[in-house]
């Protein structure tokens, strides 16, 4: 079935994306931060992401083959919400309505949930969190139809 291909990219990167992390907590206790009971949510806030970047995927994958010209456009749309995720700043300090904008992207709350948990000792938010879960469920269904009923189209598609 087609929609192995964007489950093993994922799941490929997901390997690689545990031990960077675990360097990163060890990065954290040598560096000062200590262990705190929040450290618990981030199972969840993982799951989310997990969730949120294979729905993604499938959807991108079940279109990319008939708009063979997106996939640029998705390159520099992915670093440009990379950018204004608030990796590089703190989305609590930004300004409304800019805020707000800023937001609509939804790893921008998963971030801030990760900074939560893990630098802030504070809970992350768990209704954002199972938004996003909910979001990515609906999105991973869509795309799930969008493959069946394309399944016998990509084969026929001339670039």
């Amino acid at each position: 079935p087609k929609y192995i291909f964007p489950i093993i990219a994922v799941l490929s990167a997901t390997y690689r994306f545990i031990p960077v992390f675990s360097v990163f907590l060890m990065f954290l206790l040598m560096y000062g931060i200590h262990m705190h009971f929040t450290w618990l949510a981030i199972p969840v806030v993982m799951v989310a992401q997990l969730l949120l970047v294979m729905s993604l995927a499938m959807f991108v994958g079940a279109i990319t083959p008939f708009l063979p010209d997106l996939k640029v456009a998705i390159d520099n749309g992915m670093m440009l919400l990379f950018f204004i995720s608030g990796v590089f700043f703190n989305i609590n300090e930004v300004h409304e309505p800019l805020r707000t904008y800023l937001l609509i992207n939804p790893m921008t709350g998963i971030i801030n949930a990760y900074r939560d948990a893990l630098i802030r000792n504070l809970w992350p938010n768990f209704s954002y969190l199972i938004t996003v879960i909910i979001f990515s469920l609906l999105l991973c269904a869509v795309s799930l139809v969008f493959l069946k009923h394309l399944d016998r189209k990509y084969g026929k598609v001339r670039f």
